[in-house]
């Protein structure tokens, strides 16, 4: 199984690839997706102004948020019933800044937050609504990867 994370910081946020890279990778891993297949997820950094243009024209709030995913696939189930070897599961857009002022108001250190927007945003590409089976498994993921 392979994961690649293409990410396209657009603003000039200090995060690393990597760290990124291997957040995906670990939520995606502990999801059971099928060992003989490669996925992958593109990233991208943006500002607030147009997180919040996209936010408006896909969700109807005018407003900037943290992350905002849109999958390839409906659900987790589909995505192992994929029949190609190459899957790309979808993108996650956030917002640097907005993470940031969400880390100080929740009082954790910045990766902290990123980890859980990105496992939030990791869920969503595999089909998860919010609701307690997701929160729930999101927890379980972030405390996994301590």
């Amino acid at each position: 199984m392979a994961f690649q994370v293409e990410i396209n910081n657009q603003t000039k946020s200090p995060v690393r690839d990597d760290f990124l890279a291997a957040i995906v990778k670990k939520a995606l891993l502990k999801c059971g997706l099928k060992r003989n297949k490669n996925y992958s997820v593109s990233l991208a950094f943006i500002s607030a102004g147009d997180i919040q243009k996209i936010n408006i024209k896909y969700r109807k709030i005018n407003q900037p948020t943290d992350i905002l995913s849109f999958s390839e696939y409906p659900s987790l189930k589909i995505v192992k019933q994929a029949g190609e070897k190459n899957i790309f599961l979808g993108e996650l857009i956030l917002c640097y800044d907005y993470i940031r002022n969400s880390a100080k108001i929740n009082h954790r250190i910045i990766q902290q937050e990123l980890k859980e927007v990105v496992v939030h945003g990791v869920l969503h590409l595999l089909g998860y609504q919010h609701g307690k089976q997701m929160f729930d498994l999101q927890r379980e993921l972030i405390n996994s990867s301590k």
